[in-house]
């Protein structure tokens, strides 16, 4: 079993893959719970809302890198089932007071520095992030005086239900999600999702056309260009670099060579006043220490 590092307190956090890995962990664990927990007994109750209230401190809300949460999905589906087994005897050994061996790797704790690194790349603007929202409400499990359809369990809230991975709610049933060639079920288990290379079209999955000088995107459900290419409608065209330029840092256009401007489609000397020199940015000038901006002079201040 992958490395589980315990997320901070706290919502709308950047979690790391480590850090998702211990949230849907937990959340397999905390499902096997419910599945053994004995009611009548308080103490096992409060054990139950205790462990539910961390979890949903640390991963009721928050975000992730696009690909991260598919990534983990993945790897968990492996040992989904040692989990939940070893999750049922440890909470049955806890009631009986015995020692129970860890079965899962233990959660390292999360440094100050790196709390804050994640709350800088969230405030970023980075469009390859989004937010995922797992909730997991502190009521107590209570058992249901209420019937239960095939192929559903009761929910973590204790007075509701809700279908097993694979299934749909339609009404008061649960249907069976039909997935369709070149798919797999999402991340949630209730719908489905195209394979890497396919993109959804009503109720099939279609090859992506990727069209020469191009490649499968890093969501997998479109195309992009290759570096050196700017996508045009349904192709790549080269891009056409003029004199004094290069590629940009996307890849898909040009930029001017520090000292030249951009102006039009073509790049155009920068003309360098007495007591000045270009700027930060090697496409415009500022005026030396001492002197100020006039025109397109530099004068003493």
């Amino acid at each position: 079993m992958p490395d589980l590092e315990k997320p901070p307190v706290g919502r709308n956090a950047v979690l790391n893959v480590s850090q998702i890995r211990y949230c849907m962990t937990e959340k397999i664990r905390i499902t096997a719970f419910e599945s053994v927990i004995n009611n009548s007994y308080e103490h096992e109750v409060d054990r139950f809302n205790a462990l539910v209230n961390d979890y949903n401190s640390r991963c009721g809300e928050f975000r992730y890198r696009r690909g991260d949460v598919e990534r983990v999905q993945r790897e968990l589906d492996l040992f989904r089932e040692s989990i939940t087994s070893a999750a049922k005897s440890d909470w049955v050994r806890g009631s009986l007071g015995l020692q129970s061996p860890s079965r899962t790797p233990a959660a390292k704790a999360v440094p100050a520095p790196q709390k804050a690194k994640q709350e800088q790349e969230a405030s970023s603007g980075d469009d390859r992030s989004s937010q995922d929202r797992v909730q997991m409400a502190p009521a107590p499990r209570v058992k249901s005086n209420y019937s239960i359809p095939p192929n559903a369990k009761v929910d973590v809230y204790g007075t509701g239900w809700e279908c097993e991975r694979g299934f749909r709610r339609s009404g008061n049933e649960c249907l069976e999600v039909k997935v369709p060639a070149n798919a797999t079920l999402d991340i949630y288990g209730h719908d489905w999702e195209c394979e890497r290379g396919f993109k959804r079209s009503r109720n099939e999955c279609v090859a992506v056309r990727v069209p020469d000088n191009a490649k499968i995107d890093v969501y997998g459900h479109d195309w992009e260009c290759e570096r050196g290419y700017r996508r045009v409608g349904n192709e790549c065209p080269p891009v056409k670099i003029p004199a004094n330029a290069k590629l940009d840092v996307y890849g898909h256009d040009w930029e001017c060579e520090r000292g030249y401007r951009r102006a039009g489609n073509e790049c155009l000397e920068v003309q360098v006043p007495v007591n000045a020199k270009l700027d930060v940015y090697g496409h415009g000038w500022e005026c030396e220490r001492g002197y100020r901006r006039v025109g397109n002079a530099c004068l003493p201040l």
